[in-house]
Formats: structure tokens, C-alpha cells, sequence
């Protein structure tokens, strides 16, 4: 203990797997072997994972190390719980091959881990097929398999001794028996009996009793019977006589003359040990087992064995009575055992075969009441009982006909082996005839008060257990008729239809008979009795129908006969079994959906509301009427609701078996759809529901905690409130082992619990803590793990929300998130890649990860998805490299990768191309917010009627419009539609108008039969029959008549759908424009962190026109960014105006204008830039005026910024330059304004203000304005006061203006 407690388990394990110290590991493995000899610590060395590394020592290590592995591996063996992980592993192999080639020690020790492991549940099977028996038997022998032989007194008596334990175990598979004898194990197993120590003989008799059925002749041969009655008088513990003794009736029944088998037992002195004080004794014990406080002490005494060996050995009269105080005794549970251990199975099979009369009564009834134990059914097969009983069936008494078939009840009742073996044995004939011979009136006329009365009586159940063994056994004898006769009324006891119904529902529990059981006329008798009979009888009938219920087709036709109302009345009144039935029945009835509302309506519901809510009901039963709810909720949700059956879901997950948990959990989610929404979630947080949840999502069922983990995300995509509810709770912990090891829905639903409570930023932290990031990366790039591309999307999104979280991020990366994230990207779908690329985008924002991204092979997918089909993916991978473009280390790379050709494709592309997919999380920088969404849920179904597997009971999908092109095809769709419906619309018109004229026509056939009538009375039958043929006319103008207004009306519903699905076209297209438009602005974003290292590339792929067109969009912020670009691009090369031209020509100057009219107040002023250096180009001054440019930039030097004024005062001072647009300036009101920044706290306003002046001078007229705009004062100030370039150009102004000097050279300003 001292070791576990200093955590010295671990370090021995990590030491028994260094494969270079040997002597290291066999040490650590002596430990480890010490340590398990504690059954605490034994489980914690194999929870430790010891396993492995000793079975790896076993397979590969020196003779040593596989010797000390194999003694650890017994120890282990010890546990049963850790037996199948050691199989696991394959230690079976290696352990038989220790047993054939290894040394005595490691035979020993093999030898000894085969014995416990074999008892501790390991099929023979496994051991016969890696080899075993034959090295066990040649151990057992004192031999090696090559040969050698080991000396009797060395270790060879030891490991003899655990090879023959071995075999005992295995010889319990009576399969076996064959193969173990035909090993030739029988002879040193006798050997061992004759000459070993107490544990060796016990071990031999064990096995030999087990083989004798298989070794009959064997054991006869090998002179076993002189043997068997020196252990039976003088073994050296009572197991050992017990099983000598238990060998001699077995051998009894499979030799070829019994005789010579008893005269060998004599000649031995097995009688002569038998006097008359026995039979006093016996006499005296039967007497007392009468008493039934007696039992213990007579067990305690050592009565049983002895009973036992009197009845094998004594003569009649003590086997009279020593079966007489079997027969008391055996009437205790705790007897039955002893009984078999005293080997007294054979003795009362043989009994059975010899005995006189009252001998075989009593036998039987002994076997009828060790039957009714589970562990003794197949033994008493085994010696050979049923076919015994079969014959006595057919030619016994009355009375031992009832006691053997009270036997062969016991010995069929859930034992479905001696079933199949009654029927190999021939026994359903005569069962089906003593049936019907007992319920003829002539025999119940015969029968006595006390025949056919108590336990062992012969009754219809007698028979029927068998008859689902044998399909057509009943249709041939007619006993399915025979026992729905029983069920009518008048004609069975009490007893008898009770017997009748078990044996109906077990023949309706195969589903291929049922419907012959319903055309036998079994569903009316059944109905009454649950009406009427007593509680046991409906009990029954209720489990009968049940059954019948089970196949679909037979669900209607039992609902039509009135199955419902007295069902619902055993639910509310019947016992706890029969209500437990009743919610079987129920559960198999709500399958068929049009029974929902009929159900509901006679009170169905409401009642398995209030079974769910009943303390005394059993588990069973709420977890049949759970099922029947859950079947229910998808057309009953809000009634359910509304009977408070929420209420009774949260204490059903809270106290329920692990069934009803899984099919109250598996309800929710049905009644979040179809009950009350919201407010479910909410109601159970007030019930303690999410703490239930909690529990059931780490301990539950696979299924269960899978449905737990989508209620989870449910909840916390409806309601915000819930989130910090689950996680207070304690459900992240859960979510997150079920991401480790649930089922692949369970795996995906926790992933999509954790992204929706992730959306409250205060529980990212404690996701990311409890170490959600490690297994989420795992099942992006582990692939044992099946994760699938749903899964994988969901880990992306729940990524993408945990990296909003700035504290975060390092984390993530620190876990390995961006490599799997790049192979998402790479390799995932295309909305997992869409995911990943925002997954990154966030983690670029605000660290220097960007440039861990690139070194990890970042760029080339997110490049690639810039030229994806997906609008989204474009956008997303837009906004990721528009964040990684603020690293300057990055601006080769991405040029060199194709990023800027890309982007720049991206701009060219138009809307029609866009994709209505809105991503929930964008961060593009440090300071903007993160725009989130959460997984939705939207649609619920029902559960697979037959079986309850992982059903598809909830379709979990990304919410996202359709793309253009599907929204194109809805408006095609729309107008064929619209088009069809104004066909429509002039059949009905046209209809309309024949059935007028057929009206008209009417009429005037009326009025011509009138005349007809009047003029021509003899043809009084012509006129009679037009008559009739205007009135049959006058129908069908009626019947067109009403025809055209419904189609008029199909007509006007078309016509609405169709302007319907034309809006949502509309909105659809609106919706694809918008995302389009972001995924620009990314692209514009990242051209123009790139633009500084890019300038020759993206001039040379035809940037320029692209940019401007950007400028032309309806958009402000990429009208912003793309003129931003444009002063970037004039500088390229060495020569500053060799750009100016290609701008011009893609329309760049009205794109500037026009901005700088209406654009942004940053918008403008990157105008204002952009013009001032194609002002400094002497074509393009002209083209600028034409365009209105030089209004705008008065108007933005009056109300822009102070960065735009200056800009805008430095391009007005590149057009003064030309004389054509002096006066245009003036008259555009730039002269006041141009005054107004003299006076300007800014000193580049007063420089390029006092530029402009000097430049517009020149003329007389315009020299007069300026003078008149008071500019005189504000020069002198500045030529006096202002910096050195200021006071020169206010020098010059001065002159011009006032003083006749040469005029100066023209001013150029340029960016």
C-alpha cells in the first residue's frame, strides 16, 4: 500500500516497458506480481495499464522475464474483471506455448494463469484453439512436450496438480469433453486421484465427473472403480468422496452393461459399507426434515453428503428414506446446491430409470424442486435426466406424470438449452397430448378434488413452455386451439387460463406466429379477460397482447377490437406487474402513429404520466411507459408538456433503471420540437434536470449519454441563460470525456454542445481548462477515432469560438491547433475548410501566431481556397490572410504563393457568383467585435419501431441559405409557376364560358321540348325523355360551373405560392450580394497590407482597374480601402507618375471625384491623395476639372478633416499650375476658402494654402478676388511669423500680388 500511495505503480509499469534493462524490468515485474496478491491494488496496476507491457514481456522477453511475467499475470487472473483485457492481449498463446517449451518453473506458472483465467470466464474454445489441451495433458503426465520428463519429486507434483486444474475448468464446457479425453487426459487424471495430495485429488475428481458422461469406457478400462470406492469411503475431504461418488451413477448411464458396473462397486465393498444402523439414521433424518427449522442443522451436520451415499449405496429401505428427507430438504433454495455437490444428480436420475414407484415420485419431485435454481438446470441435463423424464411422461402414473412435468417446467422456465433438449428428446408430442387429454369434460368429469392441483400438477403452462422452440409443433397438434379454448369462458380454471395466457405470450413472443394467433380468435378472449379477470389474469393477458402488439401489422386490427380502454384501466388500477405489461402494450401501440390522438383521447396518456410519477410502480414498467412517451411526443408533444410530464422526465433521470434514463433523455429533445420550445429547458433547470443530465452524460448508457449531449446542445443554442446553468452544472468535464471516448454521435454532439456554451466568453476559459482543446484536435487528425466530416466541421466551429478569446489563442497553439487546423483546411469539406480558415483568422488577430500559420504550411490553403467555388470559403480565407498580411514578414511569401493574384481575381469576380453562407464567427483586428452564431437543432423525428439502436431522432445541421445558383433555379421555378397559373387561370375562364353556353344550350333545349309538347301530343315519350335530357344537361353546366371556381381557387393558391417563392428568391440573392460584398472588403483589406511589398505585382496582374472598380461598389468601406491602395500604387517604381495614365484609363478620376463627393470622411481623404498625384500629371489637371473635381475638393476643404484638407490643398496647388483652370478655381469659391487656411493652426494648410494663392495670381481678375478676400493681413502674418517654407511662399504671394516681380517657378506637390 505504502508503493500505490507514493505513486510508485506508474514508474514500475513505465520500467517493465524499457526493452534494454532487463534485469530492471523482471524486478519491476516481481514487484508488480507482490502488489497484486492485494485485490485493491490488483485492479490498480491493470487500470494502471500493467497488462500490456507484461504480456509484451511474456511474448518477447528472456526465459526469466517470461517466467516473472507469467507469475504476474496469474495474479492478476485473480480479478474476473481484468480477464478480458488480459485476453485482450493475447496472452492465451503465449501462456500454452510456457506450458509445452517452458521451464517447471514457467509451467507452473503457465499452467496456474490458464487454471484462473479459465475461471474466470474464458470460453475452452479460446484455449482449445490456441492449442492448450494437449500441453496441459502432457503436464499432467509429468512430461515436456519434446520428450523430456521431469523427475515425480521435483516440481512436477505441483505443476501436475494446476495442469489438472486447467482441465477441470475446461471439462465444465461439456463441447469439450470429447476433445480433452481424446488428449488422452483420463488416465493421469486417475493417476493424480490414486497418488496426488488433497488439492491434486480434488482437482481429479472434479475433472473425472465432469469427462465420465464423454469416458464411460475410459474410466471402466483404467480400473477406476476399486478406485472411486476407497475415495468415497475414506477421501480426504467430502468434495472428494462427494464427486467419487457422483462419478459411479453418470458412468451408470453410458456403459454398455450397468450390471458389471455395480458388481465391480460390489466386489470393491461399496455395499458391505452400508449396515442396518444407516437405515435407523436415515429413517430418523427423514423424519426430522419434516421440520423446517431443522434444515440448517441438519446441513450443518453433514446430513446431506450422507444422505446422498446412502441413497447411492444403501439398500431400499434406506434409499426409501433417505430420498424422503431429500425430498423435505430440497424444498430449501440453499439445499439444492449441497445436493449437486454430493454428487446426488445421478443418483436420482437413476432413480428415475430403476427406482419402484414411490422411489421415482419422490425423485421427480426432488428434480423439480433443484430445477427451480438457475445453476442447476443444465447439470441435471447434463447426466442425462430429460430424456428419463420424457419416458415416464409417456408411460408413469397419474402422479408421476404431474411431479415430472412440474420437472421439466423447472427445467425450461428462461432456460431456452433444455428446451431444445426436450425437444430432441421427443417430449412436445406427449406434453400437447396430456394437455388436451387433461381438459376434455369427460377427464376434468374424472379427475379427483386434489388431481391436477399445486405446483407439480400438469397443466396447460407444462406444455407450453416449449412450444416457441418448435414453430410448427402446435399447428400439427392443434394445442395453440387447445389452449385459447381454455381462455373462453366457462371452460378452464382459474388456474388453467392463467397457465393458458403464459403459454400465448410465449409462443406470441416469436413474431411470425402472431398473426396466426390473432386468425385463431385469441385477441377477444384476451381483451375480456383483462376487462374481467383477476389481477393475475389481466396481469397475463396484458403480457400476452403485448407480444401480439409486437408485430405492427396487428396493431390496428387489436386497437378495432377494443384493446384501448381496458388497457388504459389496467394502467391505472391493475397490480405492478400488470401495469408493467400494460406499459409494454402501450409501447408497442404508439409505433403506429395514427393511434396518437386515439391513445391520448381515452386517457392513455395522461395515465402513463401518472404510472411515471407512482413510487410503487417497477423501474421496468417507467421504463416501458418512458418508451411509449418517447414514442409519443413527435404528434403529442404539448400534451405532454401540459400534463406536466417534464416534471416526471427530470425525477425519471434522476431514480430511473439505465433504460428508462436513455428513453427519458431521448424524449427531450422530440418535446423541445414539438411540446413547448424553450421554455423546457428552463423548467428543468428549475427541477434539478441539468445536474440529472450531468450525471447521466458520465454515467449512463453509450446511447444515453449521447442524447444527453445533444439536449445539452440544444439548450445552450436557445437560451443564453443556460449556458453558464450547464456549466455551473458541471457538464463540461463530461462533454469532454465523451469527446474521448463516446460513440461517433456522441463524439459530434459534444463537440456541438462545446461550441454553443463557448458563445458566452466567460466559459471559455474553463472549456479550454478542463482540456477540451486536446481531444478536439484529436479527432480532427486522429483517424482510429472515426471522426467524420460532420465532426470535424463542429470541432473547426468550436475552435473558431474558443480563439476569440485573445487569452486563449496562445493555448490553442500551444495544443497543436494550428497544424490540425492547416489540415482541415487542406483537407477537410468544404464547410470544414470554410471553418478552419476562420478558426485561423481568429488566431491571427492581435499575436504574432500569423506567422507560426506560415511556417506550418498556412498560406498555400488558405490561397487555394481564395479560388474555391464556395463564397464563403473565399470570404473566410480573405479575412485570413488579410489578418496574416499584417505580419511585414509574411508580405513575400503570400506574393511569391499567388495570395495577391488571387485576392485580386477575387475583386474581379461579380456578384452572381456569390454564395449565401453567413460564417458565425469574423475577427479581422484587435478592436472589432466577434460576430458568433451557435449550432441550431432544428427538426426532430421518431424512434425505429423494432429495436432501439443509435436512431437518427435528431438531423443536427449548419443553418445557411441556399447558394445563388439555387435561388436562380427557385425563380425559374417561380415563374414556371407563375406561368402555369395564369394557364390555369384561362382554363378555368374558358371552362367558365362553355358552361355558360352548356346553360344557355339547356335552355333552349327546355323551351324547344316545351313547344314539342305543346304542338305534338303524341310523341308525349319523345317530350318526356328531352325532359330528362335538358335536366341531365343542366346538371353538368352545375358541375362545370363548380368546377371552374375550383380551379379559380387552386388558380389564385399557385398564383400566391408564387409570389411567395419569387420574395424569398429576392432575399436570397439580397443575402448571397452582402457576403459577396464582405468577402471584397477582405480581399481589399489584404491588397492593401500588401500593397507596400506588392506594388510591381499587382500593377502588373492588372491590379489597377480592379481597384477601381472596387471604388465603384456600393459600398463605403471598400470604396475606402481601394482608393487607400491607389496612392500606394502611384509611388511604384522609380519613376513616381509612370502609374498616373493607367489609372486614368480604368476611370479612375471620376471613381476618385465621386468618392470624394460622397464617401467616408476617410473615404474622401484618400481621394483627395489620390488626386493630388494625377494632378501632378500635366494631361490628367484637365480631366480631373471635366469630372467635377475641382468642386469636391473645395467642398472637402471647407468641412474635411484637417488630414484631408491638406491633401486637398496640395492637389488644388497641383491644378493652379495650369492656366486653363485658374479661373474655374476662382469661380468655384476656392479663393475664401484658400484665405480662411492662411489663418489655420495647421502649418502645412498655411504652406499649401499660401502655394495655391501664388499660383492663382497671375491674373488681374483673380488678383483683385484674393485681394478682396482679405488675403493681404494673413500673408503678412504668415511671411512674418510662419516656418521657412511658409514665410517664402507667403513672400512670393506678396509680390505677386502687390509688387511687380518675376513670377516664380510653377509649384508641383507630390505625395
Amino acid at each position: 500500500m505504502d508503493v500505490e500511495r507514493c505513486g510508485g505503480i506508474s514508474p514500475l509499469i513505465e520500467v517493465l516497458k524499457t526493452v534494454d534493462n532487463v534485469d530492471a524490468m523482471i524486478y519491476a515485474a516481481k514487484v508488480l506480481t507482490n502488489l497484486a496478491g492485494d485485490p485493491l491494488l490488483r485492479l490498480r496496476v491493470a487500470l494502471a495499464g500493467g497488462t500490456p507491457p507484461l504480456v509484451r514481456m511474456l511474448r518477447h522477453g528472456s526465459e526469466a522475464a517470461r517466467q516473472q511475467a507469467a507469475m504476474a499475470i496469474t495474479a492478476l487472473a485473480f480479478d474476473v474483471t481484468i480477464v478480458p483485457q488480459i485476453l485482450t492481449e493475447g496472452a492465451i498463446p503465449m501462456l500454452v506455448e510456457l506450458v509445452a517449451n517452458g521451464t517447471s518453473h514457467s509451467r507452473l506458472y503457465a499452467a496456474t494463469a490458464l487454471t484462473n483465467l479459465s475461471v474466470g470466464g474464458v470460453t475452452g474454445a479460446e484455449i482449445v484453439a490456441a492449442g492448450g489441451i494437449p500441453p496441459l495433458v502432457e503436464l499432467l503426465r509429468g512430461e515436456l512436450v519434446n520428450g523430456r520428463t521431469t523427475p515425480s519429486d521435483d516440481l512436477s507434483d505441483p505443476a501436475r496438480k494446476e495442469a489438472a486444474g486447467a482441465l477441470r475448468n475446461l471439462a465444465a464446457d461439456m463441447s469439450l469433453g470429447p476433445q480433452i479425453v481424446a488428449a488422452g487426459a483420463v488416465s493421469p487424471l486417475v493417476r493424480l486421484l490414486a497418488e496426488g495430495g488433497e488439492r491434486a485429488q480434488t482437482y481429479a475428481s472434479r475433472a473425472l465427473v465432469s469427462l465420465a458422461s464423454c469416458a464411460a469406457e475410459e474410466l471402466v478400462a483404467a480400473d477406476v472403480i476399486p478406485l472411486l470406492v476407497k475415495r468415497i469411503t475414506g477421501g480426504l475431504n467430502d468434495q472428494i468422496r462427494s464427486c467419487s461418488a457422483g462419478i459411479l451413477p453418470i458412468l451408470h448411464f453410458h456403459v454398455a452393461d450397468p450390471r458389471v458396473l455395480w458388481l465391480a462397486v460390489a466386489e470393491a465393498g461399496g455395499v458391505e459399507a452400508v449396515d442396518k444402523r444407516k437405515i435407523y439414521a436415515t429413517m430418523a433424518l427423514a423424519n426430522l426434515a419434516v421440520e423446517e427449522d431443522l434444515h440448517s442443522r441438519i446441513v450443518a451436520a453433514g446430513g446431506v453428503a450422507a444422505l446422498v451415499d446412502t441413497m447411492q449405496l444403501g439398500k431400499s429401505e434406506a434409499k426409501l428414506y433417505a430420498m424422503r428427507a431429500l425430498t423435505a430438504l430440497a424444498v430449501d433454495a440453499t439445499v439444492s446446491p449441497l445436493i449437486i455437490q454430493a454428487g446426488g444428480i445421478g443418483s436420482l436420475i437413476h432413480m428415475l430409470q430403476e427406482g419402484n414407484y414411490e422411489c421415482k415420485t419422490l425423485a421427480a419431485t426432488v428434480l423439480t424442486n433443484l430445477a427451480a435454481d438457475k445453476t442447476l438446470k443444465t447439470e441435471i441435463k447434463r447426466v442425462g435426466g430429460i430424456p428419463l423424464m420424457i419416458r415416464m411422461l409417456v408411460r408413469g402414473t397419474v402422479e408421476e406424470r404431474c411431479k415430472v412435468a412440474g420437472a421439466l417446467f423447472g427445467l425450461t422456465y428462461t432456460n431456452s438449452e433444455n428446451r431444445v433438449a426436450i425437444k430432441l428428446a421427443g417430449g412436445i408430442p406427449p406434453l400437447l397430448q396430456q394437455l388436451m387429454k387433461n381438459n376434455t369434460p369427460e377427464r376434468r368429469r374424472e379427475q379427483t378434488p386434489n388431481e391436477g392441483e399445486g405446483r407439480d400438477s400438469l397443466t396447460p403452462e407444462n406444455a407450453a413452455e416449449w412450444i416457441p422452440e418448435y414453430p410448427r409443433c402446435w399447428a400439427h397438434l392443434e394445442g395453440v386451439p387447445q389452449l385459447i379454448q381454455l381462455l373462453a369462458e366457462g371452460v378452464g380454471s382459474p388456474e388453467g387460463r392463467t397457465y393458458a395466457m403464459m403459454a400465448l405470450r410465449l409462443v406470441a413472443g416469436n413474431v411470425e406466429h402472431t398473426t396466426r394467433i390473432t386468425e385463431l380468435g385469441a385477441v377477444p378472449p384476451l381483451i375480456r379477460l383483462l376487462t374481467a379477470g383477476t389481477q393475475d389474469e389481466r396481469t397475463q393477458a396484458a403480457a400476452t397482447l403485448a407480444n401480439l402488439a409486437a408485430n405492427p401489422e396487428l396493431i390496428q386490427h387489436l386497437a378495432d377490437d377494443g384493446l384501448l380502454e381496458p388497457l388504459v384501466q389496467l394502467l391505472g388500477n391493475g397490480s405492478p406487474e400488470g401495469k408493467l405489461e400494460a406499459a409494454r402494450t402501450f409501447k408497442n401501440l404508439t409505433l403506429c402513429t395514427p393511434l396518437t390522438a386515439t391513445i391520448s383521447a381515452v386517457g392513455g396518456l395522461s395515465t402513463l404520466l401518472q404510472l411515471l410519477g407512482e413510487p410503487a410502480a417497477l423501474p421496468e414498467g417507467k421504463a416501458h411507459a418512458a418508451r411509449a412517451l418517447l414514442n409519443l411526443a413527435g404528434n403529442a408533444g404539448q400534451e405532454i408538456v401540459a400534463g406536466g410530464g417534464v416534471a416526471e422526465l427530470v425525477e425519471l433521470l434522476k431514480t430511473g433503471t439505465p433504460e428508462a434514463r436513455l428513453y427519458a433523455v431521448a424524449t427531450i429533445p422530440v418535446l423541445q420540437v414539438f411540446g413547448v420550445g424553450k421554455g423546457i429547458g428552463l423548467e428543468m433547470e428549475r427541477r434539478g434536470g441539468l445536474q440529472a443530465l450531468v450525471t447521466l452524460l458520465r454515467e449512463g448508457l453509450p446511447e444515453a449519454r449521447t442524447y444527453a449531449a445533444m439536449v445539452f446542445t440544444i439548450f445552450a443554442e436557445e437560451e443564453d441563460s443556460l449556458k453558464r446553468s450547464i456549466a455551473d452544472a458541471g457538464g463540461i468535464p463530461p462533454l469532454i470525456k465523451l469527446l474521448r471516448d463516446g460513440l461517433d454521435e456522441g463524439r459530434t454532439y459534444a463537440v456541438m454542445a462545446l461550441t454553443n456554451l463557448a458563445l458566452d466568453t466567460s466559459l471559455t476559459g474553463r472549456i479550454v481548462q478542463a482540456g477540451a482543446v486536446a481531444p478536439m484536435l484529436l479527432l480532427l487528425t486522429d483517424g482510429t477515432m472515426k471522426a467524420n466530416a460532420e465532426s470535424k466541421l463542429y470541432v473547426a466551429t468550436a475552435l473558431r469560438n474558443l480563439v476569440a478569446d485573445a487569452a486563449l489563442k496562445t493555448t490553442v497553439a500551444a495544443d497543436g491547433g494550428i497544424p490540425a487546423l492547416i489540415q482541415l483546411s487542406r483537407e477537410g469539406s468544404e464547410q470544414g475548410k470554410m471553418y478552419a480558415a476562420a478558426a485561423l483568422t481568429n488566431l491571427a488577430v492581435g499575436t504574432s501566431l500569423g506567422v507560426q500559420i506560415a511556417e506550418h504550411g498556412g498560406l498555400p490553403p488558405l490561397i487555394d481556397l481564395l479560388k474555391d467555388t464556395s463564397s464563403d470559403a473565399r470570404m473566410e480565407a480573405a479575412s485570413a490572410l488579410r489578418n496574416l498580411a499584417g505580419e511585414p514578414a509574411l508580405h513575400g511569401p503570400i506574393t511569391e504563393l499567388g495570395g495577391t493574384e488571387a485576392l485580386l481575381q477575387l475583386l474581379d469576380q461579380g456578384s452572381t457568383q456569390a454564395v449565401a453562407s453567413v460564417p458565425r464567427v469574423r475577427v479581422f483586428d484587435a478592436t472589432m467585435d466577434c460576430e458568433r452564431r451557435a449550432v441550431t437543432t432544428p427538426c426532430a423525428g421518431t424512434l425505429s419501431p423494432y429495436a432501439f439502436p443509435m436512431p437518427q431522432l435528431i438531423a443536427v445541421i449548419v443553418s445557411r441559405p441556399p447558394k445563388v445558383t439555387k435561388a436562380v433555379a427557385m425563380y425559374t421555378w417561380a415563374i414556371t409557376m407563375y406561368t402555369w397559373a395564369i394557364a390555369m387561370y384561362t382554363w378555368a375562364i374558358t371552362m367558365y364560358r362553355r358552361a355558360i353556353a352548356m346553360y344557355t344550350w339547356a335552355i333552349a333545349i327546355c323551351t324547344w321540348v316545351i313547344a314539342m309538347y305543346t304542338l305534338v301530343i303524341p310523341v308525349h315519350t319523345w317530350d318526356i325523355t328531352m325532359c330528362t335530357l335538358a335536366i341531365a344537361m343542366y346538371t353538368w353546366d352545375i358541375a362545370m360551373h363548380t368546377w371552374a371556381i375550383a380551379i379559380w381557387t387552386w388558380d389564385t393558391a399557385m398564383y400566391t405560392w408564387a409570389i411567395a417563392m419569387y420574395t424569398w428568391d429576392i432575399a436570397m440573392c439580397t443575402w448571397a450580394i452582402s457576403i459577396f460584398t464582405w468577402a471584397k472588403l477582405c480581399a481589399v483589406r489584404a491588397l492593401l497590407s500588401l500593397s507596400g511589398h506588392a506594388r510591381e505585382h499587382i500593377v502588373h496582374k492588372n491590379g489597377i482597374p480592379k481597384l477601381i472598380k472596387m471604388m465603384n461598389e456600393p459600398h463605403d468601406e471598400i470604396n475606402t480601402y481601394a482608393a487607400a491602395m491607389l496612392p500606394v500604387l502611384q509611388v511604384f517604381d522609380k519613376d513616381s507618375f509612370s502609374v498616373q495614365p493607367q489609372i486614368a484609363q480604368a476611370g479612375g478620376v471620376p471613381a476618385l471625384v465621386r468618392l470624394l463627393q460622397a464617401g467616408t470622411p476617410e473615404g474622401r481623404t484618400y481621394a483627395a491623395m489620390g488626386l493630388t498625384n494625377l494632378a501632378a500629371e500635366t494631361t490628367l489637371r484637365k480631366q480631373i476639372a471635366e469630372a467635377g473635381g475641382i468642386e469636391a475638393l473645395v467642398e472637402l476643404m471647407r468641412d474635411g478633416s484637417v488630414e484631408g484638407k491638406v491633401y486637398t490643398l496640395r492637389a488644388l496647388t497641383n491644378l493652379t499650375v495650369d492656366g486653363d483652370l485658374k479661373v474655374g478655381i476662382a469661380q468655384s469659391g476656392a479663393i475664401p476658402t484658400l484665405v480662411e487656411m492662411l489663418m489655420s493652426a495647421n502649418s502645412e494648410c498655411q504652406l499649401y494654402a499660401a502655394m495655391a494663392l501664388t499660383n492663382l495670381s497671375g491674373d488681374e481678375s483673380i488678383t483683385q478676388e484674393i485681394l478682396k478676400s482679405g488675403a493681404r493681413e494673413p500673408l503678412i502674418e504668415l511671411s512674418m511669423h510662419g516656418n521657412v517654407d511658409g514665410k517664402l511662399y507667403a513672400f512670393k504671394a506678396l509680390k505677386k500680388l502687390g509688387v511687380d516681380v518675376a513670377s516664380p517657378r510653377p509649384n508641383i506637390v507630390t505625395k
